[in-house]
């Protein structure tokens, strides 16, 4: 009943986007999807299934998260799992000014800050504030076509990362 319901719909469907999406509750109900619905849709469909949860970039974006507030003590973040968790690519390459690669070269440059130092615990205050790492990160970007990114753009656009990101949790 169900398959011939969803054929239904997919009759009276006009036109199918990119984003349109049908979720099946187990893999035996693929074939009398394709064999009676899918069939009658104008537009090319893509099938994806079997690809396990916990070898996605948003598990493990997840997973760095949930060590990362493990780690902590309180305010104090641990330095490998904070840097593990904005060097991932969905936080690395958020953009500033319509480009992405501003954030990576700005947690690059405090990984790089964190490796001189001899510490294992940090505030995100800190990071946000630390004069050197701000300097550092105007220097490397003044380089590139974003030299128009200042220190306030900078320290703003990394305390957004943590407060959205990080703070909640």
């Amino acid at each position: 009943g169900e398959i011939f319901a969803l054929n239904q719909i997919i009759c009276k469907k006009e036109d199918f986007t990119r984003k349109d999406l049908i979720v099946l509750p187990s893999a035996d109900t693929l074939f009398p999807v394709v064999q009676h619905t899918l069939g009658f849709a104008k537009n090319e469909y893509n099938i994806s299934m079997g690809y396990p949860l916990f070898r996605t970039p948003v598990y493990a974006l997840i997973e760095t998260l949930g060590k990362l507030m493990e780690t902590r003590d309180g305010d104090d973040y641990f330095i490998p799992d904070y840097l593990k968790f904005v060097l991932h690519p969905y936080v690395k390459n958020i953009y500033l000014d319509r480009a992405s690669y501003p954030t990576r070269i700005i947690f690059h440059t405090i990984e790089e800050q964190f490796i001189q130092q001899k510490r294992r615990f940090i505030k995100l205050k800190e990071i946000e504030e630390d004069k050197k790492i701000i300097s550092g990160c105007v220097r490397k970007l003044a380089t590139s076509e974003c030299a128009k990114i200042d220190r306030v753009k900078i320290k703003n656009h990394v305390n957004n990362i943590h407060r959205i990101l990080i703070k909640p949790f």
